[in-house]
């Protein structure tokens, strides 16, 4: 019988387990007294620069407002005096006493406002032109005055004395107003307030000039004031960089060159304010500018004004309604721009008219745009079409259709709002304004009559229509617009194909029909627009728009044994594939062409078409494809002619290298030429020369096969053939057959239980001994190898100062014949020491204490922590004399994070619940006695969760300091073995601050490939640079800036999403971010 003996003596083995018992609680006792060492406390984070990296001003609260209407401007100055540069107030103010108490019953609102102020000399900031200020309370009275310019519509409070920080607290009244043209009068105007407000400094012949062609005597008052808004607003573009500048200030500008912005076209809020002032005193309507702040954002139910909000409009007076606001700042460069023509018509009630419109993509990619109309009257209103695809800085055309009510008072007017927002980023938007007037004007009918038109076009070739526009008295119509609408149902879901004019009565219109337009039955409609003298009309036709298709052919030129495939592509006229079609194959022998076949398949969803066959002779033939096509495509065809040869496959054999006697082995063969698979081929499969089966290959050429290894089957190695019948082609697969192995142990003790003998027994399916296999005993690093029974037996010390449990395995790690194996024993052992042995050990122990004591205390030991993914470690020991390694297992334990998917870095939000799982390996499940896991964040202790029949537990925490964390998780094991732990670090972030990070670590990173944003750029600015000189991708860009943008900016606060939207983009930007 093979004996492994450990060989130690008694004495050493007593004073290594005392020594290491006073080790222990000598460590425990320095813990208690000194404490760990403490880590450093992380620094509160902090909100990073903006994405400019510039150090900018910070915006300075100025005053709240409630209730909270979204984008109400408050004004808290006017101007009346223009130099030619700069405006100034030149109305006088005077001191009242206290301001009076909200009493009127008519007020359509009551604004309360805040202030806080230390200046000399505060403004108070009012909603409206038309509001008046009441019901002041103030934090002090002393040294304080009051002053009210009752022209300008100001209001201003003086601090005499030392100055001191005041509150303000008041309320503002507000009328809404419903302005009617109808009455406003400019003959009642005093002519001292006229004198005021129609003055004008010297002004350029250009600038005058423009004021007169916007000028229509047909025009009202109201009617005319909007026309010029809508130009300014049309015609011209914010000024981004310029708005940058003025916001540095804690003033909002008040100097503006008129000449100079007619001429740039380019500008900000003040320049379009002193545009539009000046163009309605040359037009002798009155008008200021005001200058006051839009709202920065919404908190606790109140809108917040800061220095970064100012804002200045025109203000017209209107009597008898007083000053009215109208706003003329241009839009931004990147919005779309839309244009109405005319602005302004006139129609009797009842009657039908259109409005030309023009849509400009202004961005610098394609986008998708859809128009939304509103009447203020609720008059019957469309736009056609709504939904418009423009490429790049392209105009596209459309129509507005206003049908006036026929109970429509004479005189009564309607406004309609035209809004043209992008669908791929709803925060694109722009509106503009038509109108519309119900008058006693009758137009003189008209007729539309198509000529004769094609029953069918095809997508991408030209499209002509003619008609005729004819009166009643079938008199031709001149110069009338005529749109060209292609509709499958109504006129707001076609699309304009061209527009033209008639001459003499007659139009003729060409088009090319668009790739994009779906094939079907259409109608044809032509819309004459209608003129100041004749009214529009419109009729229609049905014609069809078909596609036409092309096929792309292509074929392998040789074919096993007369086997092969033919493939294609079915395209559209637009190039994409054509799903789900039809396709027949003619395939004919050049040789001797009456031998032909025909078959047929469907394509794909990509289009393509594979198409398998046989071929009986090797030669030359020509391959057919055809596509018939149907009422609305036109079929096509390709040919080919190819050259078919005979070739020799490759055999593949996949599955096991080890089959075990008495179970089912499988294997799987794959018959294949090049990348054509081979169907329908035979085969055999032969086992050491034996022929076991012949196979076929089904339609994917490959062939799965299973057979029974015989019990009595010979250990060891194998082979299997697998060999075509037709052809010398073969493929060889070697296996080993394994038998499987019982290992069964027993203990007993010996010499009064300081000793035991640890036995093993080991045989194969037959019930066999297994010689010399080598056993090993994991938890005393013993190994050796059984004698001719199977046996063997180990003597193993067990001397121990406690009771303890202990867990013996034995491990057979398998051979080339038999399986591996591995059982456990577990063992009671009983102390068997008594405390006079140790009388002698009593003073080199305390030698060694002393010893040790001390060099703690001058150095701390480190204590090292297992991670989940620790390596495999192996420690060498001495088993007479004979080197033995034993393994240490690796720890089963893990934690995941199921909130965070895998591409991302283990961070998460600060008061943000995380989901927390603790799983351990199913193969050590059954070993465990207790199942109760610790949970420590940062050492201490936050739960003790219990683990579930499948090994897992679930909890969840929250985190509320930022910073690093670390997550440990411990499970106790049987006394005197190791617990098992894992162990992972978290990073928490306010979400908005760490996009903000990643956001300017991004523009770090972009200097090395020679983009350098300068200081004072925006986030929009940035993004264009980095396209105009990069080829990033520009949807990975914009999803950056709008995330950096809502952080930096946004009233709402990030969110997870936010931020993995950030991460991922920056990840594909592929600029290493991390």
């Amino acid at each position: 019988m093979g004996i492994g003996l450990k060989t130690r003596k008694s004495s050493l083995i007593t004073i290594l387990l005392v020594l290491l018992v006073s080790l222990f609680l000598l460590s425990v006792l320095s813990n208690i007294l000194t404490g760990y060492p403490e880590r450093p406390h992380q620094r509160e984070s902090q909100k990073e620069p903006t994405g400019t990296g510039t150090k900018e001003e910070p915006a300075v609260l100025l005053f709240k407002v409630s209730p909270v209407i979204p984008q109400l401007y408050c004004r808290v100055s006017t101007a009346d005096y223009y130099t030619g540069l700069v405006w100034l107030r030149t109305t006088d103010e005077k001191v009242i006493e206290e301001f009076p108490q909200v009493q009127d019953a008519n007020t359509s609102r009551v604004f309360t406002i805040e202030i806080n102020t230390s200046q000399r000399e505060t403004l108070l900031p009012i909603p409206s032109s038309d509001s008046a200020l009441a019901n002041l309370s103030l934090t002090q009275n002393e040294g304080l005055e009051f002053y009210v310019d009752t022209i300008g519509n100001v209001y201003k409070v003086i601090t005499y004395g030392q100055a001191k920080e005041a509150q303000l607290v008041y309320n503002v009244t507000w009328r809404d107003v419903e302005v009617d043209d109808k009455l406003i009068l400019l003959d009642n105007i005093p002519e001292e307030l006229l004198n005021k407000y129609l003055q004008l400094p010297d002004i350029s012949a250009e600038v005058w000039k423009l004021a007169k062609d916007l000028e229509d005597p047909s025009y009202s008052i109201l009617d005319q004031i909007l026309a010029d808004v809508q130009y300014l607003r049309t015609s011209f573009v914010y000024d981004v960089e310029a708005r940058a500048r003025a916001d540095t200030g804690m003033h909002i500008p008040q100097g503006s060159n008129v000449f100079s912005y007619i001429q740039r076209r380019k500008g900000i809020c003040i320049d379009a304010a002193t545009a539009l002032a000046i163009i309605l005193r040359i037009q002798k309507i009155p008008a200021r500018i005001s200058i006051g702040y839009k709202p920065g954002k919404i908190e606790r139910g109140k809108l917040l004004y800061y220095t970064t909000g100012g804002h200045a409009v025109t203000e017209v007076y209107l009597s008898p309604y007083g000053w009215i606001q109208f706003d003329a700042t241009p839009p931004l460069e990147e919005n779309p721009l839309v244009n109405v023509l005319p602005f302004k018509k006139v129609c009797s009630p009842g009657s039908r008219l259109f409005y030309q419109l023009s849509i400009t993509n202004r961005r610098d990619s394609a986008d998708d745009f859809k128009l939304f109309v509103d009447s203020r009257q609720k008059w019957n209103v469309a736009a056609a079409p709504k939904e418009l695809s423009i490429g790049s800085f392209q105009t596209a055309d459309a129509l507005l259709e206003v049908i006036i009510p026929e109970d429509a008072d004479l005189g009564e007017k309607d406004v309609v709002t035209i809004t043209v927002a992008s669908l791929g980023y709803p925060e694109i938007a722009f509106s503009i304004l038509a109108i519309v007037q119900a008058e006693n004007i009758s137009h003189i009918s008209t007729t539309t009559t198509l000529g004769n038109i094609d029953e069918a076009v095809i997508r991408g070739y030209t499209l002509r229509v003619n008609g005729t526009i004819l009166t009643a008295n079938d008199e031709k119509v001149d110069n009338m617009t005529v749109f060209i609408f292609l509709t499958k149902s109504k006129e707001t879901e076609g699309v304009i194909v061209g527009k033209g004019y008639s001459k003499q009565g007659d139009f003729q219109i060409e088009s090319v029909i668009p790739y994009l337009m779906e094939i079907g039955n259409y109608k044809v409609i032509p819309i004459s627009l209608g003129t100041t003298q004749y009214a529009p009309s419109s009729s229609a036709s049905i014609i069809r728009v078909r596609a036409t298709t092309r096929i792309e052919l292509g074929s392998e030129e040789q074919f096993l044994l007369g086997y092969g495939a033919i493939h294609g592509h079915l395209l559209w006229d637009n190039g994409t594939g054509f799903a789900k079609a039809s396709i027949s194959l003619n395939i004919t022998s050049l040789a001797t062409p009456l031998e032909s076949w025909q078959l047929q398949n469907l394509t794909f969803k990509d289009g393509t078409f594979r198409i398998e066959t046989a071929f009986e002779d090797p030669g030359v033939y020509e391959v057919e494809a055809i596509f018939s096509g149907n009422e609305y495509v036109l079929g096509s065809n390709a040919t080919r002619v190819v050259e078919l040869k005979r070739g020799l496959p490759t055999i593949q054999i996949f599955g096991g290298n080890i089959a075990v006697r008495g179970e089912v082995f499988n294997i799987t063969v794959t018959i294949q030429y090049q990348d054509i698979r081979v169907w329908g081929e035979p085969a055999t499969v032969t086992f050491d020369n034996q022929l076991l089966a012949t196979i076929e290959t089904r339609d994917n050429g490959s062939c799965t096969w299973s057979f029974l290894v015989d019990s009595e089957e010979t250990l060891g190695p194998h082979i299997f053939i697998v060999a075509l019948k037709k052809g010398s082609v073969s493929a060889v697969h070697k296996v080993a057959v394994k038998s499987k192995t019982r290992l069964t142990t027993k203990t007993s003790n010996i010499a009064g239980g300081m000793f035991l003998l640890f036995s093993t027994s080991i045989s194969d399916d037959h019930d066999l001994p297994i010689q010399r296999a080598e056993i090993v005993v994991d938890d005393y690093g013993l190994s050796w190898k059984t004698d001719k029974n199977g046996n063997l037996t180990f003597l193993l010390d067990t001397i121990e100062l406690w009771p303890a449990n202990l867990l013996l395995t034995a491990r057979f790690e398998g051979s080339e014949s038999y399986l591996p194996v591995t059982t456990e024993k577990e063992v009671v052992l009983e102390p068997i020491i008594s405390l006079p042995f140790f009388i002698p050990l009593v003073s080199p122990i305390l030698f060694v204490m002393v010893f040790v004591y001390a060099k703690h205390i001058v150095r701390r030991s480190q204590a090292f922590r297992q991670t989940s993914d620790m390596e495999v470690v192996k420690e060498r020991v001495m088993v007479e004399e004979e080197p033995i390694y034993k393994p240490q297992k690796m720890q089963p334990l893990k934690i995941v994070f199921p909130d965070i998917g895998p591409e991302f870095p283990n961070v998460w939000g600060i008061r943000a619940k995380l989901h927390i799982e603790i799983v351990l390996d199913k193969s050590v499940l059954e070993k465990i006695q207790k199942r109760d896991v610790e949970v420590l964040i940062d050492e201490e202790t936050v739960a003790s969760v219990r683990l579930s029949q499948q090994g897992r537990a679930e909890l969840s925490h929250m985190f509320i300091k930022n910073g690093e964390h670390q997550m440990r998780v411990i499970l106790p094991r049987t006394p005197g073995r190791r617990p098992w732990n894992a162990e992972i670090k978290l990073r928490v972030v306010d979400y908005g601050e760490e996009i903000i990070r990643l956001y300017n670590e991004s523009l770090v990173k972009l200097t090395s490939y020679g983009i350098h944003p300068r200081k004072e750029m925006t986030a929009r600015e940035i993004e264009s640079l980095i396209l105009k000189t990069s080829d990033f991708s520009p949807e990975a860009l914009r999803k950056v800036t709008i995330c950096f943008e809502k952080a930096e900016y946004s009233n709402h606060l990030a969110t997870r999403k936010d931020y993995e939207t950030m991460y991922l983009s920056l990840k594909g930007l592929n600029i290493g971010v991390e």
